[in-house]
């Protein structure tokens, strides 16, 4: 897992800082986010549109650090004595659109001026006092999962919980990683579906892939959420399974 994580940010990094750039417009059909530096002082030779691709966005998804990298990147490739961009609200900005907080597409990057200080990209913090900062956060409001390590976070994900019109709302409170199984089926009264990851959290209701979702996050659960249960992406859900999610491990769900 490190080696394939310090590949990535190296990728990341060597993508935004050594490829060549190009003056033409990116097509807005190949890119989730396109950002913008149309009117601003950038260095010459660099694009005016720099374009993240899905697959990034995923990796984004995946690992809060590829974001990290990215920022810093960006700023290395854009800064000048002109302009500087503001790596703090950019690291903020790109948390929310992954996780489908914030709309995608254009955006204009957050910049001042080269007499303002480089602000330093933040590290995003859990809190110690649960389990010493390991543990697992559902946030219902803004459909998305987090998972800290030692206060660090590890990761984050779109979810999709529990139908609200249909009043399956996923349960609110401190819970923990009761199994972990495998290829398996969920059933009630009136559904069985197979997963690939399952982890039982409280009664019925457990973290697990949803092959049968092509979209998470936003406002799905309100009218087409699930039974209760959290459903992740399979490929976010295969890392969050292999990589954090230990049995006993802590899970607290709010709004």
């Amino acid at each position: 897992m490190k080696v394939w994580k310090g590949f990535v940010l190296l990728f990341a990094v060597v993508m935004l800082v050594f490829l060549p750039g190009s003056a033409k417009s990116v097509e807005a059909d190949n890119f989730a986010i396109i950002y913008d530096f149309s009117g601003m002082a950038i260095p010459d030779g660099q694009p005016a549109q720099l374009g993240v691709d899905a697959g990034t966005v995923q990796l984004m998804q995946a690992d809060a650090s590829v974001i990290n990298a990215f920022v810093q990147a960006l700023a290395a490739r854009y800064n000048s004595e002109n302009l500087v961009i503001d790596q703090s609200a950019e690291v903020s900005y790109l948390i929310a659109a992954v996780n489908g907080v914030l709309p995608m597409g254009i955006h204009i990057p957050a910049v001042g001026n080269a007499a303002q200080p480089v602000v330093e990209t933040p590290v995003v913090t859990g809190d110690t006092s649960i389990n010493g900062g390991t543990y697992v956060d559902i946030n219902i409001t803004t459909q998305t999962l987090a998972v800290f390590q030692n206060g660090v976070l590890g990761m984050t994900t779109p979810i999709v919980t529990g139908n609200v019109s249909a009043h399956h709302n996923t349960p609110t409170g401190l819970y923990s990683i009761k199994t972990k199984e495998r290829e398996r089926y969920l059933t009630g009264p009136d559904y069985k579906s197979y997963v690939h990851y399952w982890s039982q959290v409280v009664g019925g209701v457990g973290i697990h892939d949803a092959t049968w979702r092509s979209k998470f996050g936003g406002n799905i659960y309100q009218t087409s959420g699930s039974h209760g249960c959290i459903n992740v992406p399979y490929d976010n859900m295969a890392v969050l399974y292999n990589n954090y999610l230990q049995v006993g491990m802590p899970v607290i769900i709010h709004n």
